[in-house]
């Protein structure tokens, strides 16, 4: 595996369902990857138009999934048990699909806990409060209490700079940004010529926000005591692998 899918994915073997789920989504992230690498060194400026917001989309898409599924595999092992229903279509919407509003972003006004929230009031969306209070904001206490200073390059240089009450609304308003940008040029919604909007260096820095984004929040996630660590290599070492591979694009 990559860096970035071995940080996002995990490298501890698991045996059945999940083990299966992660092991497909892992090989679908280092797709995505080396095809993005392929794009960025060798595509002309329609390609990178074309063909980048696709890889960037998509590869945010696939690891949030992976991320969700080390922290909470019901719900991704829900998707795939029902994918393997002998019912299952795939031309009709399958109402378990992983979706973005409800999965990543979930509800901003959520009952906070001193107001009793009960069963129906929680939520499990990977970016929202409830998930940020559970598990974000102890991992991300953790992380930054055990890199050291001389740690991370640029990218820990910037999530520094972020406390750990508001680092899930710091990830969400970033994610949301570069999902939202990189969806038109997915939708295909411009009449006029795509790389006036998507230029080399427009994608380019689209694609470092996916990386870098889809990084720290593999990151953290390896510093929660609910998600199996890693085996035999250091997640900060990862990490910065992962930005050394951009960079050298």
């Amino acid at each position: 595996m990559l860096p970035l899918t071995e940080l996002v994915c995990g490298n501890t073997k698991q045996e059945g369902a999940l083990g299966q789920t992660l092991a497909h989504l892992g090989e679908t992230l280092d797709t995505l990857l080396k095809r993005t690498t392929a794009l960025r060194r060798h595509g002309d400026s329609l390609d990178l138009a074309l063909f980048g917001p696709l890889l960037g989309r998509a590869t945010v898409e696939v690891s949030f999934t992976a991320i969700t599924a080390r922290f909470d595999p019901f719900r991704v092992l829900a998707i795939r048990k029902s994918q393997l229903a002998s019912a299952y279509d795939p031309k009709f919407r399958n109402p378990l699909a992983f979706n973005w509003a409800g999965d990543v972003q979930g509800d901003e006004k959520l009952k906070d806990w001193e107001q009793r929230p009960g069963v129906k009031d929680m939520q499990r969306a990977l970016l929202c409060k409830h998930f940020h209070d559970l598990f974000w904001h102890e991992a991300f206490t953790l992380l930054l209490d055990a890199v050291p200073a001389n740690r991370g390059s640029n990218w820990m240089s910037k999530l520094k700079r972020v406390e750990p009450e508001g680092f899930t609304t710091y990830l969400r308003t970033h994610v949301d940004r570069a999902y939202s940008e990189l969806s038109k040029g997915i939708h295909y919604e411009f009449v006029v010529p795509t790389v006036a909007q998507f230029d080399a260096a427009t994608v380019g820095n689209l694609l470092g926000d996916c990386w870098e984004l889809v990084a720290a929040l593999g990151l953290t996630a390896c510093f929660s005591p609910i998600v199996h660590p890693l085996s035999g290599i250091d997640p900060i070492e990862l990490y910065e692998q992962a930005q050394r591979e951009f960079e050298q694009q």
